[in-house]
């Protein structure tokens, strides 16, 4: 089963990504895949391929995580490039204990699977870019695109098992990990 760590967002979050989502393709400044705004969340730490028994292992370890509730915040658009193009469409989300909680994830999960060893960078991907079409006006777009200062509060976090189906990508839902008050 392939896992990933994540937080979810609100409803109102959610939307407010379609929004903006539905903004860039208005514009069309790119070809890509955009994600489905069901889909959409704060990866944590992505785990990979691991067995039946790992799984049990891993839902079991975060367990220990102890962090208290905080606020997570909407920050400008930005993207990844890939061979000096612009490949992943994104946005950032700041809170004061999300790189904390990052770290406690990565830390607890390190003795029970091999994990990728790279600094975590708070991003929400919103599309896959295969093709941008004007690369002045896609960059004056980011740059001029005014993301609205919308916040949540933090209550949990999840383990995930993304799965490819007739219907596409579907993430389920594992494990929820409360946070403290």
């Amino acid at each position: 089963m392939r896992l990933f760590v994540s937080i979810d967002f609100p409803q109102e979050i959610l939307d407010y990504l379609a929004f903006i989502q539905e903004n860039i393709k208005s514009e069309k400044l790119i070809e890509g895949g955009f994600v489905d705004p069901k889909l959409l969340h704060l990866t944590l730490q992505f785990i990979g391929e691991v067995s039946e028994g790992q799984s049990t292992q891993i839902k079991e370890m975060l367990n220990k995580i102890v962090i208290k509730q905080f606020d997570l915040c909407l920050e400008p658009l930005g993207f990844f490039e890939k061979h000096r193009h612009p490949a992943i469409l994104w946005i950032d989300m700041q809170g004061i204990l999300l790189v904390e909680l990052a770290k406690q994830v990565h830390n607890f999960l390190t003795p029970l699977v091999e994990l990728e060893d790279r600094e975590f960078v708070s991003h929400v991907t919103l599309a896959r870019i295969k093709k941008v079409y004007d690369i002045q006006k896609f960059m004056e777009w980011i740059e001029d695109f005014k993301v609205e200062p919308r916040c949540f509060s933090v209550q949990e976090f999840t383990l995930k098992q993304s799965v490819v189906g007739k219907e596409g990508r579907e993430h389920r839902v594992i494990a929820r990990y409360h946070l403290e008050k």
